[in-house]
């Protein structure tokens, strides 16, 4: 299928159906291979409204609300505790006696509502996990066990620009799952939550917000949202910090990816099983990220890179190219409705 020829024609997109399951999440019917899908992360006027996690082996998509969870809980042997980059950021305090971290705490941490810092500036300022989905580069780090060994973090938003109504949360380990304790960051008592792990998932998500846990996909390839991440603009100058337009792959899962820069291998139509041999995998979360698309910017063209496409090793262990064909009113598209297309490479 001719990419261009694609992108310069009217497309017949097929038809989603969607059930609301409750308030923070849809259930979406896929195309089928070899077929466009559009992610549906707009809602409303609201572009970067859902994470959207794709799942290439069954041909769908989940839309989750980007903030509908705070933090999520690992499930596994060891005890981790990550951010939702999507939203959160959090800085951790010298103290471990919630009572007496208050909104003077906040005043003299980093502005966690902040926008866009420039990388390097802030190199020892660490309010986020690291984006390749490490856990042993978590903000939380080390969940201790013992309550005077464990430190409160504040906790921010976007939108939360004034520091008294920041959150502050405490964790520590249990024997069989981890005890929160949070409010926001003046509240002397904190409200406590009691998260066991659940061996049939990787994370538990919860939100400080309304105290509930949200239902997140088990098993998806890449998934499409706002996020922390490394941004490269006109001028050559890498920027960290909030982005647009975020592809983060299933490090959880083994998911592995290579990026397929067309001149170098071959082009996305010809790709096929025997050029595996000619790329290079990759399991961090992050070997996508922004790199496929031009964001709209003074002195850019906006728009997918077409010198490139992705082919990943899946959840189920089949491998998938796909290619990002529109993203931006600039392009063609719409922001919030990233369209892709993609397939099986069978043997």
């Amino acid at each position: 299928m001719n990419i261009k020829l694609i992108l310069a024609s009217a497309i017949c997109l097929s038809a989603f159906s969607l059930s609301s399951c409750d308030d923070d999440e849809h259930y979406i019917d896929a195309p089928e291979e070899d077929a466009e899908m559009v992610l549906q992360g707009k809602v409303g006027n609201d572009a970067s409204a859902n994470m959207v996690y794709v799942d290439f082996s069954t041909n769908q998509q989940h839309a989750v609300a980007r903030r509908s969870w705070h933090l999520g809980f690992y499930c596994g042997e060891e005890f981790h505790v990550t951010l939702n980059q999507s939203l959160s950021r959090a800085w951790a305090t010298e103290k471990t006696d919630f009572a007496a971290v208050t909104v003077e705490d906040a005043e003299k941490a980093p502005n966690l509502a902040a926008g866009m810092m420039e990388f390097g500036t802030l190199a020892n300022v660490k309010i986020t996990d690291d984006t390749s989905h490490d856990l042993n580069k978590t903000l939380f780090g080390t969940i201790e066990s013992e309550p005077s060994k464990s430190k409160v973090f504040l906790l921010a938003t976007e939108e939360m620009t004034q520091c008294n109504t920041w959150y502050k949360v405490k964790v520590t380990k249990t024997s069989n799952g981890y005890k929160v304790e949070y409010g926001r960051v003046n509240d002397q008592e904190p409200t406590v939550k009691e998260i066991a792990k659940d061996a049939e998932k990787t994370f538990i998500y919860f939100s400080l917000q309304n105290g509930k846990t949200v239902d997140v996909p088990e098993k998806w390839d890449i998934m499409w949202s706002s996020a922390m991440a490394n941004n490269t603009m006109p001028n050559g100058r890498v920027i960290f910090g909030p982005a647009s337009d975020v592809i983060t792959t299933n490090s959880y899962k083994g998911v592995e990816t290579a990026i397929v820069i067309v001149d170098k291998v071959c082009s996305y139509d010809e790709f096929s099983m025997a050029h595996l041999k000619d790329v290079e995998f990759h399991k961090e979360a992050d070997v996508i990220g922004t790199s496929w698309r031009t964001a709209p910017m003074p002195g850019s063209t906006p728009g997918p890179l077409f010198d490139r496409f992705y082919v990943t090793k899946g959840t189920d262990g089949r491998f998938y190219k796909y290619v990002f064909l529109s993203f931006c009113e600039e392009d063609g598209g719409e922001r919030g409705l990233p369209e892709l297309m993609f397939a099986a490479i069978e043997q």
